[in-house]
């Protein structure tokens, strides 16, 4: 025992200076405020190394007990089982997290930053186009970047079958396509923007697309309905309401002077009125001016008047026509002229009308000519 003090005598001078130890090698005194210092420009200090298992398995640790453990690479103080048992002595940033299983998270309550010392906010990272990447099971997947004044967030070249996909409280809604093609509630839109579901266009549904404010003018789309509100009612539709035409099929059959192009069948099921705002009540086609046609068809009335040949129609005698006509200045079943300036022509039903006096004309000339032959027979 003496021989080993000495020999650490002979190495290492020492100086004692009330109660505190020197250990160097230039013979200088310790540090007054130091129980033991050690100087050396050629070695260093080891304190006991121990793996975690060996650390842990210490009876009844004093206060401040340090050692290093050979598993975690790391020297640990034990601060009193009041004070959490072991602690872990890290680097200031390290002391910022904490591991728990296999995570970790940060007690730190300012910002971090990547690349600037002044983060603006909890994580802030600056570069010259910075990309933050997302790999899945080790295959690049996507990436976040600040290109100039744009953000991008993409899939990555790498990922050629891969969507953009936005949602929330973990439903999916919104997709892009490798292909760059848009889909709401269909993860592989075959359109440029395509909208997959939606409500009914209506008063008090919204359809698959509106545009404008719901309380006050708006148009709601469905997938085979247009309709356009104002405040919760009904209001009008406008289509290039302040220039150029619309035409419905092949545009070369239109030129720039029709507003209205339809390539096919054109069906009103309402009124359709031309050259006037207001028509009569009660008539499909009001035309407020000249019509010109190349052939007209009016379906004929019914009760077409073939009833005149029939043996049982009593022909109005020529004395009781001329009568009539005395009388009233037309003939006996036709609108007068005050009636037709008041109410229009029926052209179906003048048709009809005239079509009666021929035949009842023709019957009259037959009895003519058979007055006229007795006459010649007689003679």
């Amino acid at each position: 025992m003496k021989k080993f003090l000495s020999a650490i005598i002979v190495c290492l001078p020492l100086a004692a200076i009330a109660q505190s130890v020197a250990i160097n090698n230039d013979a200088s005194l310790p540090d007054n405020t130091a129980l033991l210092d050690i100087k050396s420009t050629t070695k260093g200090l080891l304190i006991p190394r121990m793996s975690t298992a060996q650390r842990t398995g210490i009876a009844s640790p004093a206060l401040g007990l340090t050692v290093f453990d050979t598993n975690t690479f790391s020297y640990w103080v034990h601060r009193g089982l009041a004070n959490g048992g072991w602690t872990e002595i890290k680097p200031g940033v390290e002391s910022y997290w904490t591991a728990t299983g296999t995570d970790i998270y940060s007690s730190n309550s300012g910002n971090v930053g990547i690349g600037t010392p002044n983060p603006a906010s909890k994580l802030t990272v600056n570069d010259i186009d910075p990309v933050i990447a997302l790999m899945n099971n080790g295959i690049a997947t996507g990436f976040l970047q600040a290109t100039g004044y744009n953000l991008r967030l993409q899939t990555h070249p790498d990922n050629p079958v891969g969507n953009i996909v936005l949602g929330t409280k973990g439903n999916d809604y919104m997709y892009v396509s490798p292909l760059g093609k848009i889909g709401f509630g269909i993860a592989d839109p075959v359109g440029k923007f395509q909208i997959a579901t939606g409500d009914p266009a209506s008063l008090a549904q919204h359809g698959y697309l509106m545009l404008g404010n719901v309380n006050s003018i708006n148009t709601v789309i469905d997938n085979n309905d247009i309709l356009a509100r104002s405040n919760g009612s009904y209001t009008n539709l406008y289509i290039q309401r302040l220039g150029g035409n619309v035409v419905m099929g092949d545009p070369s059959n239109f030129n720039s002077s029709h507003k209205l192009g339809v390539e096919g069948n054109l069906v009103v099921t309402g009124g359709l009125r031309v050259g006037t705002t207001v028509g009569p009540n009660g008539y499909k086609l009001a035309v407020d001016g000249k019509v010109i046609c190349t052939e007209l068809m009016v379906r004929i009335v019914a009760n077409w008047p073939d009833y005149v040949f029939k043996n049982d129609y009593k022909l109005p005698k020529l004395d009781d026509v001329e009568s009539f006509i005395k009388q009233n200045n037309h003939l006996p079943g036709v609108p007068s002229a005050a009636s037709m300036e008041k109410s229009g022509l029926n052209v179906g039903e003048m048709q009809k009308l005239q079509m009666e006096k021929i035949e009842e004309l023709t019957l009259y000339i037959i009895d003519l000519k058979k007055e006229i032959e007795l006459l010649k027979a007689e003679k």
